[in-house]
């Protein structure tokens, strides 16, 4: 198909819609990127937030009045922040797996948006050319396809953008869910004492107020850090990388630039001085 045209002015509009969408592509692609590793980051803060908010309550739970000055503080305070690392750790691998396929998924539509902008102006391109010509069944057909074409792509922009925000969303889910206990509260499963322990227990805990929140507080989350390491990160192939928005852009622009300039669309965009 050659398509002539000697309007300048409505080149020059070509040219620069063309570009515009181009761009409009690209930043669109960029943003829910960024987006996507935004709710990674605030969700996993959120969550090692919640773990030390209960931490700190299971700890004031045992002895009020456990505090910079007491004896172990400091002990204590280094095993926390062990364990909060590990913690924090495991779930930003956990989450690099979502990531990946959102990142992935967001590359998918860039394509299927550089196609579906190529359709239309085929579209728009044979709707004059074929006023032209004499209207017969078979001259239609070019016309008919592109159409189809154009509302497949629709379709399938829609699908792709619904499929980013469900999995933005299964991914806030499963950072909540994970290294939770059965109830899927988070809790470092510290039980209340009942009354006949009562006095029992607030001597014990006043004085041996370390060995209390070793075993009633950080055994339990390192037992679920370490159920969580061999029951979901084992199965997932992760590669503990840093997300690199220059090199997510520069694949952005590389799967956009496959479709633009293929060799049909090249022709198209060549005939209108596009190119």
């Amino acid at each position: 198909m050659r398509i002539k045209t000697n309007d300048k002015y409505a080149s020059i509009m070509l040219k620069n819609r063309y570009e515009n969408v181009k761009n409009e592509i690209t930043l669109t692609a960029i943003l829910n990127s960024v987006y996507a590793q935004k709710i990674s980051n605030e969700t996993i803060q959120t969550k090692v937030n919640h773990q030390i908010h209960s931490i700190e309550t299971a700890i004031n739970r045992i002895n009020p009045k456990f505090g910079e000055k007491s004896k172990n503080y400091e002990k204590i305070k280094e095993q926390i922040l062990d364990i909060l690392n590990e913690f924090e750790t495991n779930l930003k691998q956990f989450c690099e797996v979502f990531d990946k396929e959102i990142q992935e998924t967001i590359l998918q539509k860039v394509e299927f948006e550089s196609q579906l902008f190529m359709a239309v102006l085929r579209k728009e391109l044979l709707e004059p050319n074929e006023k032209k010509q004499p209207k017969q069944k078979e001259k239609n057909k070019p016309k008919q396809n592109v159409k189809n074409t154009v509302e497949t792509l629709e379709k399938e922009v829609r699908k792709i953008t619904q499929k980013i925000n469900e999995l933005n969303e299964q991914k806030v889910k499963k950072i909540f869910d994970a290294m939770e206990t059965e109830n899927k509260a988070i809790s470092t499963q510290i039980r209340k004492p009942r009354t006949i322990k009562k006095i029992t227990k607030f001597f014990a805990n006043r004085f041996n107020t370390y060995h209390v929140i070793v075993k009633s507080v950080l055994e339990p989350i390192e037992h679920r850090i370490d159920e969580f390491k061999v029951n979901e990160l084992e199965k997932v192939d992760f590669q503990n990388q840093e997300f690199d928005l220059k090199e997510m852009e520069k694949e952005i622009r590389e799967r956009e630039k496959n479709v633009f300039e293929s060799e049909e669309n090249r022709k198209i965009c060549e005939s209108l001085g596009i190119l």
